[in-house]
């Protein structure tokens, strides 16, 4: 049976078909002759009855029918079945539970197993290529996660980047904020006198405010820096600072003055420079405003002990007059007591004096004498160094003596002729007393009279004489004070400027541009008021000084008083 089984086992399917089939045709074949050799036997033996032997061949066929149906049935079992419903059950078991590890046993060398060792190759194949998946999805995992890992560190790293240039570019506008806020223009310069930088200062000192300055030549965005290139190419070549002091340039069609500091500037390929630029113009304005001052003081004091010697003469000149005049009255007992003795008659010679006109000579040497004692007078309070303190003041009378002290002082200045000037007054009689600092408010008022005198002059038609109005008002608790003239005007665009320090439209030694400022200042600062113009051009210019009147005056003291009556 082993070697029969082992047949069997190397035979193929279809050999082994055939060969089942054979076996089933001989089986048949032998069946129907041993039920015929049977039937024979006991019909010539056994006088049987002929139902009875197809009975008993009948019985023979269906158990051998049943004996060969059961050992095909082994057979197809063992050989065919067996080994494909056991292929059948690995492939579920695979397909199920994904276990390439499984393998399918092989029963027979035939083709069914063939079919379980390609199905072993083809799991282990399987097996291999899971396994390899494995590895790289494992292997893929932990790229995944050094991936993860570094998209965490490069995101870490953006935001302290991004910090640090948020940072970085905060503090580069600091930085900027600063330099644009100094009042001095910088620029730094190559090797090339190439703009490499530059403030806010520097663009407005440029020729072409509406370019930027960086990247252009120093000559071309800066052209007065044309006479500096010599110190500039010193400090390049050898590190040094150099200063250039007080340069005369035009700038904006201004005369302006410069002061520069060249400053080497080191660590680059190729050596820089840093220059600093200041306009010094409105220093030395105002440095000749205080030596022009101090020579106004100085001319100011010799003025006072001028008129403290003036006054010496005009009194004994006003004092000679009114004698002369007490010498010839016939009223006087000792005159005629005199004129007895020398036998003059006081009658016939007063009658002489008169007729030539020697009496008329005497008023007018007396008026003279007193007009030009006033005079002194009002110079030398106007001079007179007083306290910044609030005190009544008559309105009235300060107004007329202000205008008696600038037709004094613009007399003499032919281009103005004040005394040709009408002035007319128009006071509010409600407003007498007002509370102000008088010498500092007749300061103001002079200021703005020679103003208007000189706006008068400048006039280009002078069909009209010159006219200068006074007016006072009472109005809302303020002592408005409105001076007018028919002068040459203002024009807006100076009118916007009149009370800037130093601006003036007078020429060159004229004027300093500091009297309206001044006013400015004094009426705004120490009277707590305010100081307004309206103009037309060639028509005139109001300038209207409005003072509070509610304001606490301030009593000088007793020693003061003592002082002034002593004077």
């Amino acid at each position: 049976m082993q070697a029969l089984y082992a047949y069997f086992s190397k035979l193929t399917v279809s050999s082994k078909l055939l060969h089942l089939l054979i076996g089933i045709a001989l089986s048949l074949g032998l069946i129907a002759s041993g039920a015929f050799m049977v039937s024979a036997y006991l019909l010539s033996r056994h006088d049987l009855a002929p139902n009875s032997v197809m009975g008993v061949a009948g019985m023979v066929i269906v158990v051998s029918f049943l004996l060969i149906t059961l050992t095909i049935t082994h057979y197809v079992r063992h050989f065919i079945t067996k080994p494909i419903l056991h292929l059948t059950r690995i492939t579920g078991r695979v397909s199920k539970h994904e276990d390439y590890r499984i393998r399918a046993r092989v029963f027979h060398h035939d083709e069914i197993g063939t079919l379980s060792q390609a199905f072993n190759v083809m799991l282990s194949r399987i097996a291999t290529r899971d396994q390899q998946l494995k590895e790289e999805k494992e292997y893929e995992r932990q790229l995944l996660t050094e991936m993860q890992r570094n998209n965490q560190e490069l995101e870490h790293e953006i935001k302290v980047r991004q910090k640090a240039e948020r940072k970085l570019k905060q503090f580069q506008e600091y930085l900027n904020n600063i330099i644009n806020s100094m009042p001095s223009a910088l620029i730094t310069v190559d090797h090339q006198l190439v703009i490499q930088q530059s403030n806010s200062e520097a663009a407005r000192l440029a020729e072409n405010s509406h370019h930027p300055v960086v990247g252009q030549k120093m000559v071309n965005a800066l052209p007065f820096l044309e006479h500096c290139q010599q110190q500039i190419e010193t400090t390049l070549k050898e590190q040094s600072t150099q200063r250039i002091e007080k340069l005369p340039v035009i700038i904006a069609g201004n005369d302006s003055y410069l002061d520069l500091i060249i400053y080497p500037l080191s660590g680059d390929e190729h050596p820089e420079a840093v220059i600093r630029i200041d306009d010094i113009t409105q220093r030395l304005k105002l440095e000749e405003v205080m030596v022009q001052t101090e020579k106004m003081m100085t001319v100011g004091g010799l003025a006072a002990g001028m008129a403290h010697e003036i006054n010496n003469p005009l009194g004994a000149v006003i004092q000679g007059a009114q004698n002369i005049r007490r010498r010839i009255s016939t009223d006087l007992p000792a005159n005629q007591h005199s004129a007895q003795q020398h036998r003059v008659d006081l009658n016939e010679l007063n009658a002489y004096l008169e007729d030539r006109g020697i009496n008329r000579f005497l008023d007018n040497i007396h008026d003279a004498g007193l007009r030009a004692s006033e005079i002194v007078r009002n110079m030398l309070k106007f001079s007179r160094q007083a306290e910044p303190v609030l005190s009544s003041a008559n309105l009235k009378e300060l107004l007329e003596k202000t205008v008696d002290i600038a037709g004094s002082d613009l007399s003499w200045q032919s281009e103005f002729d004040f005394m040709q000037i009408q002035v007319n007054y128009d006071f509010d009689p409600t407003l007498e007393d007002v509370p102000c600092i008088a010498c500092e408010l007749q300061q103001v008022l002079l200021n703005l009279l020679k103003n208007a005198a000189h706006a008068i002059n400048q006039r280009q038609t002078k069909t009209e004489p010159g006219r200068i109005r006074i007016k006072t008002r009472h109005i809302n608790d303020q002592a408005v004070i409105a001076l007018s003239d028919n002068g040459c005007g203002i024009s807006d665009s100076v009118r916007k400027r009149i009370f800037e320090p130093f601006f003036t439209t007078k020429d060159v030694g004229v004027g300093t541009g500091l009297g309206l400022s001044v006013s400015y200042f004094i009426i705004t600062t120490h009277h707590q008021g305010s100081l307004t113009v309206d103009s037309v051009v060639n028509r005139g210019s109001e300038f209207t000084i409005r003072l509070p009147l509610e304001r606490q005056i301030t009593r000088p003291s007793s020693s003061k008083r003592l002082s002034e009556v002593s004077l």
